[in-house]
């Protein structure tokens, strides 16, 4: 089959000697990056298999900060939201066969390309072209907020402040969140001690996190918006434009975002704790089995639900079965969601799941990832990755079954 030329000339970029990632084998620790030479030391090279899944002893039995907090930065780039438009409900041209060839000829590699300084604006774009992912290890461990936050800190920063949490039962982003006001000071407490206790935590325990998309550090987290950068100085005068938000994400090990794509140019920060990535590119489309639902928000139980828990966010209430989805207004338009788990890779899939090749990233304090716009993304906070992926496994398919039920029985 004849492939298009840019496909073409990208593969060459990518197989070539001079490609934008450096392999970090026996055969090839040294490697050309944008014209330097780059040298894979051992630790780097330790970092890299612990990227790629082979997580440090520490990181298995729960050692570390106790929550998860980072920044992320949405740029647009006037071709972002025109490709998530241009791409809603279109049918491909190609037959199997032909979508098959494409994709077994993707030579993304598992580990994303890791930079020792902030590139360029012009170095930035040539990534934004090339629709690829990088990791600035360190670039924020100067700011403000990485030498000063911490939970006592924010306490102290915070106190009498209330901010808008997010509730699930299993900590699984799929349908949306109940959203309540609670005082900051008692939600990073819940967040810790649920962290503190993982060993004997109830997996019936409701999961809390901050993680509104409404420029948040900006608005609600103002007093902190001092502690970083304003932008991000290369991506600023790259895209000749400011932020379109910055927003502060807190949870622990048990919070995790289901697989999803934004029409934005991200970049992550990491400022405490640790926080993994699964990237699939936009070319996957056909392995992630998307479907088309109807939307839905979690909300508590009434208080006279003999079921249900009823109430706020207190302790005694605090549990899974005190929350139950509900399917959004019939007029609601449906959603894509994206149902196949690239750690279950035969439960929901697709005849080209098998191809693709997941890119996976750990981010410590301070690192900066590079996300492109539409790309796949999938994060879990904390240091038990695998127990995280197992609970969003499970009960996303639970979820997927319980919408699907009620939409079939409403149109019954």
């Amino acid at each position: 089959m004849c492939l298009p030329r840019w496909w073409q000339e990208r593969q060459a970029n990518c197989n070539g000697s001079t490609g934008t990632s450096v392999r970090l084998d026996v055969a090839a620790l040294f490697g050309k990056q944008d014209g330097r030479t780059v040298v894979a030391d051992h630790a780097t090279e330790r970092r890299s298999r612990r990227d790629a899944g082979d997580l440090s002893r520490s990181a298995r039995v729960g050692l570390g900060p106790a929550i998860s907090m980072g920044l992320k930065v949405y740029y647009s780039d006037n071709h972002g939201a025109g490709r998530l438009e241009d791409g809603r409900d279109r049918v491909s041209p190609f037959g199997p066969s032909a979508i098959a060839a494409v994709l077994s000829t993707m030579k993304y590699r598992p580990l994303a390309e890791e930079l020792q300084e902030e590139p360029s604006p012009l170095e930035f774009m040539r990534y934004v072209a090339r629709n690829t992912p990088f990791v600035v290890r360190k670039a924020a461990s100067g700011w403000q907020a990485s030498k000063h936050w911490d939970v006592s800190f924010l306490k102290e920063t915070l106190v009498g402040q209330d901010v808008n949490v997010a509730v699930t039962p299993k900590g699984l982003v799929f349908a949306k969140p109940l959203e309540e006001d609670q005082a900051f000071g008692d939600f990073i407490d819940f967040v810790v001690r649920q962290e503190k206790n993982l060993a004997n935590h109830d997996d019936e325990d409701e999961i809390r996190y901050a993680q509104t998309q409404n420029d948040n550090l900006r608005h609600e987290y103002a007093t902190l918006f001092s502690h970083v950068h304003r932008d991000i100085p290369f991506a600023r005068i790259a895209l000749d434009r400011e932020p379109e938000a910055i927003n502060l994400w807190i949870g622990n090990s048990r919070s995790v975002t289901a697989m999803h794509k934004d029409n934005y140019e991200n970049i992550y920060v990491q400022i405490l704790g640790r926080k993994h990535f699964v990237l699939l590119p936009p070319l996957c489309h056909p392995c992630v089995n998307e479907q088309r639902l109807r939307p839905a928000t979690y909300a508590r139980k009434s208080c006279n639900d003999p079921d249900g828990g009823g109430g706020g966010g207190t302790e005694t209430t605090a549990t899974a079965g005190s929350l139950e989805l509900q399917l959004d207004d019939s007029e609601s338009e449906e959603v894509p969601f994206a149902i196949w788990d690239v750690d279950r890779p035969d439960e929901q899939a697709t005849p080209y799941s098998k191809l693709a090749c997941p890119m996976r990233v750990t981010l410590e304090p301070g690192d900066m990832l590079y996300l492109p716009a539409m790309w796949y993304d999938m994060d879990f906070s904390g240091p038990l990755y695998p127990m995280s992926s197992f609970v969003r496994a499970v009960h996303m398919r639970d979820e997927v079954n319980v919408l699907k039920q009620d939409a079939q029985e409403k149109e019954g």
